[in-house]
């Protein structure tokens, strides 16, 4: 039983490790990256099999997520035929193994409880930081800076992918703080580390996460009145701030060492006041700053509203079955050709009709899942506030989809899958004996 445990367990950090680092598709090829998700997937059905007809039926996906994955994957090769689209059944097929692989992850989220899934969830999160400090000290093409757009990241998890493992974990931690205040060293320090990665990476998507999940926390809390929680949860909060510098400072000290990075940012205007090293110092405390300072949120993007027009004008032009798979790209200025940035309207117009309800069938799972905690009146607070963030964080992927374009890899996928799980499997139902 123990061992089983802990081999779900490592199996669940690899699920989320393949995900957060997303950008090892580039280096093991595509077919390499998928062949590695074959390999988990062959792991957790070998590990579950035992018990296999048993708890089936007690743990496959809710209507509302196979469901959805049944109207997608029509809806693709609905247009597939209509429009004789290789892409759109090729993409469509790639979409019917991510449901299959989300059954899977179902399997594997029954035979965990809230506090192996937070457990797993703090190590990814170390393993992401530490790649990404790693790759900023080993020597150049291991870390990616975008210069003056103040993004970076690493050659596993470029700008546009490390931010999710914070932005998408973060509610878990927030749950976990009012829940277990005595583990408030490992919080605080957890939810420092998830704003660092939205941070350095730059993106406003993860930036306008952030902003939703902590007006949602303070909502839940609201509701349910829950100020003593709050209360005790206050030394993981005041842990936050140090740990969030200390992470920033730490960064540009790495860059500092391993580059040069930010060495003359302030140098020469310090210089005379306190000397050389007093310049160093101030250069990289800005440099530090940097990432919560330069945050793109106020500048224009002409070049996304054009994909959003014409990504409008193709939905409505392809109704009912959509043009197939591409249908809605142009370049919109970059001098390359790009999909819109909204994989709704993508679903729209490439997919037709079936494709967009599959897409809004993710968004009402995580809903219901939501719906069905908050009815039931004797639910304690562990079930209440982790349902609250696995569901608000699953939402939190499918309102991101409102600024990024349709995906069929796993890389994307994973999150949602593995949140709409937890989410579902609370409680007892999360403590599903995987002995024989």
């Amino acid at each position: 039983m123990v061992r089983r445990r802990f081999f779900l367990s490592l199996l669940l950090a690899l699920s989320l490790l393949l995900s957060a680092l997303g950008s090892l598709r580039d280096i093991t090829t595509p077919l390499g990256y998928w062949a590695l998700w074959g390999v988990w997937a062959l792991a957790v059905v070998s590990a579950t099999w035992p018990v296999f007809g048993v708890y089936w039926e007690r743990t496959i996906p809710p209507t509302w997520v196979w469901g959805s994955f049944m109207i997608l994957v029509l809806g693709m090769g609905l247009s597939a035929a209509v429009n004789h689209s290789v892409l759109s059944l090729h993409h469509g097929v790639k979409i019917a193994v991510i449901g299959v692989c989300c059954c899977i992850a179902w399997r594997l989220a029954a035979g965990l409880c809230w506090r192996d899934r937070v457990f797993i969830l703090r190590w990814v999160l170390v393993s992401v930081v530490l790649v990404f400090l790693a790759s900023k000290a080993a020597p150049y093409g291991y870390y990616i800076d975008l210069g003056s757009a103040g993004r970076e990241g690493s050659f596993l998890a470029w700008p546009g992918v490390i931010w999710k493992v914070g932005a998408f974990f973060l509610p878990m931690f927030l749950a976990d703080m009012l829940i277990r205040p005595r583990d408030w060293l490992a919080n605080g320090l957890a939810i420092a580390a998830c704003v660092f990665l939205v941070m350095i990476d730059g993106t406003r998507t993860g930036i306008l996460v952030l902003g939703m999940t902590v007006l949602a926390f303070g909502g839940i809390l609201a509701w349910r009145r829950d100020w003593s929680a709050l209360a005790m949860a206050r030394p993981a909060i005041v842990t936050f701030v140090p740990a969030l510098c200390g992470l920033l400072l730490l960064s540009a000290g790495v860059g500092y060492l391993s580059h040069g990075s930010g060495a003359g940012l302030s140098t020469s205007r310090l210089a005379g006041a306190g000397g050389v090293y007093m310049g160093k110092a101030g250069a990289l405390v800005e440099t530090a700053a940097r990432p919560i300072t330069t945050t793109r949120l106020g500048d224009g993007d002409p070049e996304r509203l054009k994909l959003l027009e014409n990504g409008a004008e193709r939905a409505v032009g392809c109704l009912p079955m959509g043009c197939g798979f591409g249908s809605t790209f142009i370049d919109p200025g970059y001098g390359v050709s790009m999909p819109v940035h909204n994989a709704y309207l993508g679903a729209l117009a490439d997919f037709g009709v079936l494709g967009f309800v599959g897409m809004l069938g993710f968004i009402v799972a995580a809903m219901v899942a939501i719906r069905r905690v908050l009815r039931d009146q004797v639910v304690g607070a562990e079930d209440v506030y982790f349902v609250l963030a696995s569901a608000g964080a699953a939402l939190a992927y499918l309102a991101s989809l409102l600024l990024h374009t349709f995906s069929s890899e796993m890389s994307e996928w994973g999150y949602l899958i593995l949140m709409l799980a937890f989410a579902w499997l609370p409680g007892e139902a999360c403590k599903v004996s995987v002995s024989p």
